[in-house]
């Protein structure tokens, strides 16, 4: 028969299962290069006109961009009154002049304070107000230099109180001696810049009588003599006072028990980062000889040569004392073997003064007889002082003669044969006795040793044996 008619569509069956996964397709070709990036740096900035009350800046390649602090807030209100507090312990008594009779026993350059000093400087380093200013120039031959000194010298001497400013360059005096005026200072353009020399048996510099205010100072340059010149002295403080302060001070050719800087009778000198040394190729040649005065030394070194014996530091009579601090003495000795080497001598006729010394060193080497300090008659106090004898036949590293006394601490005496040869009385706490030889110590004098040890921390008893 004929084909029937479509029926109706069905109803739409339920979904079938998931088929299996596809077999992954190839990869696509990459993409285009992205644009470079740009570093960003940040910093922390104090006040500007971008932020007032500072902030932090960023920077991207040419572009810069600001966070800033906000402004202060306002203050605000007063807290509450704490609670009274305990009651302190009590003052003390002492009046206003018992207290300045204390600070006076601890005042000096070893009290730790910096009252003499303004922001760190000493009064040395300034230029004294009131004063006229002439200069020296180095023009021409050292001898026309020198000139120039002398005619600059000549002209502040007829002005009143004067700074002579001295260029770089070599000054030679000749056979003249500068004869400087009390109130009348010569400075330098350092030790190493301006030098000063002169043939005069007398010396370069001489200091003058008078009644200064202050002291006047050679400052930040070098004085010296030739080896031919056969010089009493380089610098003769005898009739007048002066103090040095980064002075070199070269004795080259000295007399027989010539000094290189010569004081006599002259008290409250002081000489600060002084390096003196004399040369002699005769008997006694002396660096810093010292009679009837005082003299402070401070970062100074001092020192002698000399093939007949030669003494650092010798102070030649009653009242002779120096105070020294973190400075440096020495000698050094040649032939003929009764040479004599000596760092420091005190000799007085009698009732000799006392010397101070803190941080010092003192050495002796070559020559027959070396002595680190030899001290004839007074008295003396080392406080962390290293003492040093070597290379000589004999050699002590220190000396006392019959009356003398020396009060030891926290300080090292070293020699290759004796570390204390000892006629008077000394006391030695806490500090190093050594020599090659044993015993360490010698002589008939009066030893009170307490904390007293060889090299190698080996103790030594009562007597420094």
């Amino acid at each position: 028969g004929p084909t029937g008619a479509v029926g109706p569509t069905g109803a739409v069956g339920p979904t079938g299962a998931v088929g299996p996964a596809g077999a992954t397709g190839a990869t696509g070709a990459a993409g285009p290069t992205g644009p470079a990036g740009q570093s960003v740096v940040g910093a922390s900035i104090g006040p500007s006109l971008s932020c007032p009350n500072g902030g932090a800046s960023f920077t991207t390649g040419t572009v810069t961009t600001f966070v800033c602090n906000g402004a202060p807030g306002a203050i605000g209100a007063t807290g509450a009154t704490g609670a009274t507090g305990a009651t302190g312990a009590n003052g003390s008594p002492d009046t206003a002049a018992e207290i300045l009779a204390k600070l006076i026993t601890v005042d000096g350059h070893d009290a730790g304070l910096d009252a003499d000093l303004l922001d760190g400087l000493h009064a040395s380093d300034f230029q004294r107000a009131g004063r006229a200013v002439v200069w020296a120039r180095a023009t021409g031959s050292s001898s026309l230099a020198g000139a120039n000194l002398l005619a600059a010298i000549a002209q502040a001497s007829v002005g009143g109180r004067s700074t002579v400013l001295v260029e770089p360059g070599i000054y030679d005096i000749g056979n003249a001696t500068i004869s400087l005026p009390f109130y009348v200072d010569v400075v330098g353009m350092g030790a190493d810049s301006t030098i000063i020399q002169g043939s005069s048996s007398n010396g370069v510099f001489a200091a003058t009588p008078g009644t200064p205010i202050s002291v006047p100072e050679l400052r930040d340059l070098t004085v010296t003599t030739p080896f031919a010149a056969n010089v009493k002295q380089a610098i003769d403080i005898t009739a007048g006072r002066l103090n040095l302060v980064r002075v070199k001070v070269q004795a080259l050719g000295m007399q027989a028990n010539g000094a290189a800087v010569r004081v006599q009778g002259q008290n409250g000198l002081v000489f600060r980062e002084a390096v003196i040394s004399g040369t002699a190729d005769l008997v006694g040649a002396i660096a810093l000889s010292v009679t009837q005065g005082r003299v402070e030394l401070i970062d100074c070194a001092i020192a002698a040569n000399s093939v007949g014996g030669g003494t650092a530091i010798a102070l030649l009579n009653d009242g002779s004392t120096v105070a020294a601090r973190a400075s440096r003495f020495g000698s050094s000795v040649g032939s003929p073997s009764t040479s004599v080497g000596i760092g420091y001598l005190q000799r007085a006729t009698s009732g000799g003064a006392t010397s101070e010394f803190r941080d010092c060193s003192f050495d002796g080497y070559g020559g027959a007889s070396q002595t680190a300090i030899s001290l004839v008659d007074g008295t003396q106090i080392l406080r962390g002082c290293v003492l040093e004898a070597w290379q000589a036949t004999t050699n002590t590293a220190l000396r006392l003669g019959p009356g003398t006394f020396s009060s030891v601490r926290t300080s090292s005496l070293r020699a290759e044969n004796v570390a204390i040869q000892n006629a008077g009385s000394v006391e030695v706490a806490h500090s190093e006795v050594s020599a090659s030889s044993s015993p360490v110590v010698l002589g008939a004098g009066s030893f009170n040793c307490l904390g007293a040890y060889r090299g190698g921390l080996t103790p030594l008893n009562a007597t420094c044996n």
